[in-house]
């Protein structure tokens, strides 16, 4: 049991460590001079992350409607929970 303990700690620890991270690496576009090939990079780093930007919004609006389908299941299933203890209690009842 203290080995899983240890485990999950070092687990911890390594999420930690990753998050701090990975900020640091996050793509950024560096205009690095004034030539036009400079600026044609730039640009072409700047649209990249237009492009990523607008599938994250889309991969977004999915899970948005996922969560909503959801919830609408779960709704109707917990009337379905309810008037199944209706109908219990009214079994039970009869004895």
């Amino acid at each position: 049991m203290k080995n899983l303990g240890n485990r999950v700690n070092l687990f911890a620890c390594l999420i930690a460590a990753f998050l701090i991270i990975s900020p640091s690496y996050a793509h950024r576009c560096i205009l690095e001079g004034n030539d036009a090939a400079d600026i044609s990079r730039y640009n072409s780093c700047k649209a990249d992350l237009n492009i990523a930007s607008i599938h994250a919004e889309s991969s977004s609006e999915v899970n948005e409607n996922e969560l909503e389908r959801l919830r609408v299941e779960n709704t109707l299933l917990k009337a379905k929970l309810d008037q199944m203890r209706r109908q219990l209690l009214s079994i039970l009842s009869d004895f």
